[in-house]
């Protein structure tokens, strides 16, 4: 997705930057052109994120757990490749930090996406 160089495992504060990336609850972005609805929810006194994605427009999704720990951040996607979850988080930060008209900030309005098309950040596998 957004840097097809990085690696694929990326480290704890990578992880833990593309989750600060995306905000509390329902947001809407556009990766590669195409509509995403993401929700994270924040559980267990902040210890668990949960993230979960669905393209809109057809079936494509992602999500999964991410547990914070004494001893680091630990990602445990849901039925796919924790690799697709990564480069799904760095697509979806790029489109974040661009946000409407530039702010950084994610459009939550229904039917409005945030940032610009992000075509060469993101694949039609993520």
């Amino acid at each position: 997705m957004t840097d097809r160089h990085a690696p694929a495992d990326p480290d704890r504060h990578e992880l833990d930057a593309l989750l600060t990336s995306i905000p509390e609850g329902w947001s809407r972005t556009e990766i590669d052109g195409r509509g995403w609805a993401i929700t994270r929810t924040t559980h267990a006194q902040g210890k668990v994120i949960t993230l979960s994605a669905e393209r809109l427009g057809d079936a494509e999704q992602l999500s999964a757990n991410v547990w914070l720990t004494s001893a680091g951040t630990v990602l445990k996607p849901c039925e796919v490749p924790a690799e697709r979850v990564i480069r799904f988080l760095r697509a979806a930060a790029d489109s974040y930090s661009v946000g409407p008209s530039g702010t950084g900030t994610p459009d939550r309005r229904p039917g409005r996406a945030a940032g610009g098309s992000g075509a060469d950040q993101a694949d039609s596998t993520a």
